[in-house]
């Protein structure tokens, strides 16, 4: 996981700099595609592949897309054996934490800032570590972090989304 950590802030923080409105927009159809399917382990999973293939893409950096290819391949195949015995209140519970986090990594990319985009992708590698490791709060329980989504989701303009600042989970 430390080297997940290390790519996935580098592709991050590039996407941040070097992010095209067409990566926008793919970034933005990955997060709703994942969004519909939050109840579907598989499905939802493909989505977040994409996700992170998307935000690798974007930071025009190939050898990031390189191995954000392999990283994420084998951190699939973790999570997947980990969660698929989970009922399925867990699981869609699991899944919205998931979305949340790539919401906010990227909203700081599509605001061009680099940092927040660091700072999300930290909060999204605890939780899969967290995940992975079994010692993520109950979700089930309300242990959870509250889920808002915000009405700017399907912004389809340049530039970052209005609205909704990295606050907008607590």
């Amino acid at each position: 996981l430390e080297y997940r950590h290390i790519n996935d802030r580098g592709c991050a923080r590039l996407a941040a700099i070097h992010h095209t409105e067409e990566d926008a927009a793919a970034l933005q159809k990955t997060l709703a595609g994942s969004l519909e399917h939050v109840d579907s382990l598989l499905s939802f999973q493909e989505y977040d592949v994409a996700f992170h293939n998307a935000l690798a893409k974007a930071s025009h950096n190939t050898l990031a897309s390189m191995i954000n290819d392999v990283i994420v391949r084998l951190n699939t195949d973790v999570f997947m054996e980990t969660v698929q015995t989970y009922p399925p209140e867990r699981l869609r519970e699991i899944n919205m934490r998931i979305y949340q986090t790539h919401y906010t990594i990227m909203e700081a990319v599509l605001a061009h800032d680099p940092d927040g985009a660091d700072q999300a992708v930290t909060a999204m590698v605890q939780l899969f570590q967290d995940i992975v490791h079994g010692t993520e709060a109950d979700l089930t329980r309300g242990g959870g972090l509250p889920f808002r989504q915000p009405s700017s989701f399907l912004h389809t303009g340049g530039g970052p989304l209005p609205g909704a600042p990295l606050s907008a989970w607590s």
